[in-house]
């Protein structure tokens, strides 16, 4: 399965690779990019995000027929960013959303978060991606109240029940140590 999140931003907006590394810094981001040339890459783009090697496919093009509900959102954008992760893990995952990011702060662009959700300009990423892992942190909290049936161990970090061969915790995510 493939996930495609996308910025339509308009042609003049497209930054270099070293603007957008260099807002990438700015913005207190542990995200480092291989050096592309934006206007002329398609393809993989190797990264590190907090010193793990990760990586994402980006292709830049004219904006195709958008959809008609989508117009009013994106507007005079003419060209449109696609970050395609096929398969990764979810660090490939979250070096895309941060990428994508700062490319709609910079370019004031229109963010496609790959499931038909168009959000205007504006509209931040990083304030979606906080909210999700909001969600993803109660999800994993309600999954280990039930483990606390069947397991005593706990997540040295949050206190939450904890199984034995998991390799993270589901309510903190963060790395257990071995049992």
């Amino acid at each position: 399965m493939s996930v495609n999140l996308g910025v339509y931003l308009r042609d003049d907006r497209l930054p270099t690779f070293v603007e957008w590394q260099q807002q990438i810094a700015n913005a207190g981001l542990q995200l480092e990019m291989e050096s592309f040339d934006p206007r002329d890459h398609s393809g993989f783009i190797p990264c590190r995000l907090n010193g793990v090697p990760c990586g994402f496919e980006l292709y830049v093009d004219t904006t195709e027929e958008p959809d008609p509900e989508d117009v009013p959102a994106i507007g005079d954008r003419d060209w449109r960013v696609t970050l395609r992760l096929s398969g990764g893990s979810m660090t490939d995952l979250r070096a895309a959303m941060l990428v994508a990011a700062v490319l709609v702060d910079i370019s004031d662009g229109v963010f496609d978060d790959g499931s038909g959700g168009i959000h205007p300009a504006g509209t931040s990423v990083f304030d979606l991606m906080a909210a999700d892992e909001v969600a993803e942190r109660e999800r994993g909290r309600f999954l280990a109240a039930k483990d606390a049936a069947i397991t005593d161990r706990r997540c040295p970090f949050c206190k939450a029940p904890c199984l034995a061969y998991r390799k993270s915790c589901k309510a903190c995510g963060k790395p257990q140590p071995p049992a």
